[in-house]
């Protein structure tokens, strides 16, 4: 029964990481980075090279995120630098003006979700999954019983 509940755990752990987001189809979306779509900002003041990590929203509600990016013009994820008087302690509306700039920055906002509507159409496709490999595990189990007793 340990094994059972090892295997099962390992089998879940795999879907979810590793099956699930190639089960259906995902939707990309594509748009410039605004003061309102900025949800959250991480940077480091003791960084020389002053990075700065954003977090934008996404664009529906209740959908699974599968990557959520700040990209410039030429397709490259955006950490910065960011200026220290619009972002930091020095910043003169804390991190109102850090969120003006970073949308005065000409970013794009690129978010890879699949959305609400997708949800049960995953589940019975992993289902399927499911059922395919317990059929085949129980065909091994009877053939391998069968040449051993036999």
């Amino acid at each position: 029964m340990a094994v059972t509940l090892v295997v099962v755990a390992a089998a879940m752990f795999l879907s979810a990481g590793f099956l699930r987001p190639h089960l259906t189809a995902r939707t990309t979306y594509e748009g410039p980075v605004t003061a309102e779509s900025i949800g959250g900002l991480r940077l480091s003041l003791s960084d020389p090279q002053r990075r700065i990590d954003v977090e934008t929203e996404a664009p529906v509600r209740n959908a699974w995120i599968l990557s959520n990016d700040v990209v410039t013009s030429a397709g490259l994820v955006w950490h910065g630098p960011y200026d220290p008087a619009k972002c930091g302690p020095q910043a003169p509306n804390g991190r109102e003006s850090c969120e003006r700039w970073i949308a005065s920055q000409n970013l794009q906002q690129k978010v890879i979700y699949l959305g609400p509507e997708k949800f049960w159409p995953l589940q019975w496709r992993e289902l399927g999954v499911f059922l395919a490999v317990s059929a085949v595990l129980a065909t091994f189990c009877f053939w391998w019983i069968r040449r051993r007793v036999a």
